[in-house]
């Protein structure tokens, strides 16, 4: 059966349940109970008016290397494809009263594509690689971290911006390796010194790393996470979420402000209940809102001297919000506080418990600076250059950012041209950390004042050595690129609109 339904239809878990029973010579009951647990829970959260394209002998690239790898191995008799579920946006009717595309549709289709998930016929685990956008969700408060996903609905060439997710099929993959898979994707599809995995490259890549047998997988360590990152192209950092106190949340923050999916391992240890460890990404933020804002400075404000004086100065990682998580559990693009990063599970006291254990941020080999390193640093140079800001109320965002992007934000922002053109002619390695620093009322209508841009391949912050630009109020503290010497300029500086890695 290969065809549109849409996703307000009664039967529409039933005749997918059918198909599975045709195509895979599974268990119709079976498939549906699956289907009404995973599948279900996905469209709760999709919108009305989307429509579903179904393809059924779908060969996908991950669930056969699962295949191939292990379940074909098997005296059970599995079958090696999938069906692939594409959503189209229906707002405008284009699909409506239609059983099929016809061929004439490419811009409609390409228009109005919301993403796609893979049925396999891993029962009861049925949810394979899968991306779906945000905009198809019922609620999109949240930015986060998206990466373009091609892929065809009925030989039409399409692309989606998303993050892309799958659940766990038990015996190949685990939470673990699932995340691992889910960050790659993402970064192999948006940047080209990376490349999507599958299933077997992380067993091989672990091989010597691991004493035991690898299939059926018992999951893997923090450890060997971070292991696994390593061996395809990352300087990963691995956290204890319990070292740094209550600077935890604030770095964890920072990462995902820079537009950095991290690993998250959370552990119910301590708990009375039944043990839980487990993986899942952290992508994205709920939107901050002019209350998050006020609330966070009249709790979590510092007072800073500086000459002549103090300001008061909220760092914004320290905002109390919701990030939003891919957890194999779940449908994609879930909110919970980093305090209590499993309440999705509502009712369920062993998920409940469970706290961060540790996480994993999946760096560029070449960034030595750590979050709370530069935000030190920041502290220091705000309190040395920034005296007429004595008085005042300050929010400092800072997040890491490649010089490529940040150059062309600077290009086409509402920064003076003294200003870009000393972005551009600055002398500066790929990844950069900024601190954008504004007044408390500025920060509130997104409005930078002042910035401060930050060497990431520095360890040192005992000296100017590690700065590289920082605007202040009609001036500017650079190095001479030739030189490597500071100076002071006076330069026209101007408001500009906060940058942002998430989407």
């Amino acid at each position: 059966m290969t065809g549109l339904i849409s996703i307000d239809n009664p039967e529409f878990i039933e005749n997918i349940g059918e198909l599975m029973r045709d195509e895979f010579n599974v268990d119709q009951q079976l498939a549906i109970f699956a289907l009404k647990n995973k599948l279900g829970e996905i469209i709760k959260c999709l919108r009305e008016n989307i429509v579903v394209f179904i393809e059924p002998d779908y060969v996908d690239r991950v669930y056969r290397d699962s295949y191939y790898n292990y379940f074909s191995s098997k005296a059970e008799i599995i079958s090696r494809d999938c069906i692939r579920l594409s959503f189209l946006d229906n707002s405008s009717g284009v699909f409506s009263g239609r059983t099929n595309i016809d061929y004439n549709m490419c811009d409609d289709v390409s228009k109005n594509y919301l993403g796609f998930v893979i049925i396999r016929p891993t029962v009861p685990a049925v949810i394979g690689r899968s991306a779906i956008s945000p905009k198809a969700l019922k609620v999109h408060d949240f930015k986060c971290c998206l990466s373009p996903i091609s892929s065809t609905v009925n030989g039409f060439k399409v692309k989606v911006e998303a993050f892309p997710f799958s659940s766990q099929d038990r015996e190949t993959i685990t939470c673990a390796e699932t995340s691992v898979w889910a960050l790659m994707e993402y970064y192999g599809n948006k940047y080209p010194e990376y490349s999507p995995v599958k299933p077997s490259d992380i067993i091989h890549n672990l091989k010597n790393n691991i004493v035991s047998r690898q299939l059926p997988s018992n999951g893997l360590t923090v450890r060997n996470v971070t292991f696994a990152l390593k061996t395809f192209g990352f300087g990963p950092q691995l956290y204890e979420y319990s070292s740094f106190g209550d600077h935890s949340s604030s770095i964890l923050s920072c990462y995902i402000e820079s537009g950095i999916p991290v690993v998250v391992a959370l552990s119910n240890a301590g708990s009375e209940k039944r043990r839980i460890n487990h993986a899942v990404l952290c992508i994205g933020h709920e939107n901050v809102s002019q209350e998050n804002v006020v609330s966070g400075f009249a709790n979590k404000h510092e007072e800073l001297l500086v000459d002549g004086g103090k300001l008061r100065f909220l760092d914004y990682d320290k905002i109390d919000k919701r990030f939003v998580f891919i957890d194999d559990n779940c449908p994609p693009y879930q909110k919970d506080l980093l305090s209590s990063p499993a309440n999705r599970y509502s009712g369920m006291l062993e998920w409940n418990a469970c706290r961060i254990a540790n996480f994993i941020a999946p760096l560029y080999r070449h960034i030595y600076m750590e979050p709370f390193v530069v935000k030190d640093y920041v502290r220091i140079l705000i309190s040395n250059y920034y005296s007429h800001l004595k008085g005042e109320d300050i929010v400092v965002r800072t997040y890491l950012c490649s010089t490529r992007s940040f150059r062309h934000f600077a290009n086409t922002s509402a920064m003076s041209n003294e200003m870009k053109d000393v972005i551009s002619r600055a002398y500066m390695p790929k990844f950069i950390w900024i601190a954008e620093i504004s007044k408390i009322e500025n920060f509130q209508n997104g409005l930078v004042d002042n910035l401060i841009i930050v060497d990431a391949t520095s360890c040192e912050t005992s000296n100017l050595s590690p700065l590289i630009v920082a605007f202040v109020d009609g001036a500017c503290y650079c190095k001479n690129p030739k030189t490597r010497t500071f100076g002071s300029y006076i330069i026209a500086t101007k408001q500009f609109n906060s940058y942002s890695n998430l989407r």
